[in-house]
């Protein structure tokens, strides 16, 4: 495949990913906010981890709109009965100074507490881009809900879980919250989930 030739791209993505396992994912992610590039709003993503994907974002969008980075940076909050026993309370914790070495110089706002909770510090007023990467039930369900009326039409929200089988209470609650709405939920090969706003 050609995009594995472009040697910038997996140079920046390999000081997160040294394993390389997730170049697909964020080169599509890439490759998605390109069709946003014509609108204007903001955007978002729930679940920063080390900033990887909040970074591609920014670059794609410049200083042209605000990127609201939520995160607890103290790993996953309980799992509840819709997720897989794969996952415990606290996994991927992350570095909240870390990752804001690498998103405060991209103009990004990083807000640290727990989903929804922490939705409450921001004042977004329309997304053209939203990115959940939540891992598990019950703050996916409540991305989607927060995200979702803010996303304009023509603009995303992508489930970096939604195809994974240790993932499932995700995909259980983007297509739970989906069913109710006109989109169709696009299950990429890649594992994502892709949500076009009508």
């Amino acid at each position: 495949m050609a995009w594995t030739a472009d040697e910038e791209f997996l140079a920046e993505m390999k000081r997160f990913d040294p394993t390389g396992l997730s170049m697909e994912r964020r080169f599509l992610l890439r490759e998605l906010l390109k069709l946003v590039d014509h609108l204007e709003g903001d955007t978002a993503e729930a679940g920063v981890y080390e900033g990887a994907a909040s970074s591609i974002i920014c670059k794609a969008r410049g200083r042209r709109s605000t990127h609201w980075a939520f995160d607890s940076f103290e790993g996953i909050s309980a799992p509840s009965e819709h997720d897989h026993d794969f996952w415990t309370a606290g996994a991927l914790a992350s570095s909240e100074a870390g990752a804001r070495a690498i998103l405060d110089p991209l103009g990004a706002v990083v807000l640290k507490g727990w989903i929804p909770d922490v939705f409450a510090e921001a004042s977004i007023e329309r997304l053209v881009f939203a990115h959940v990467d939540v891992d598990i039930h019950d703050p996916t369900l409540a991305s989607f809900e927060y995200f979702y009326d803010l996303v304009v039409p023509g603009g995303l929200i992508v489930c970096d879980d939604y195809g994974f089988a240790v993932c499932s209470g995700a995909k259980e609650a983007v297509d739970g919250f989906m069913a109710e709405r006109p989109e169709k939920v696009i299950h990429s090969p890649t594992g994502q989930g892709i949500v076009i706003k009508l």
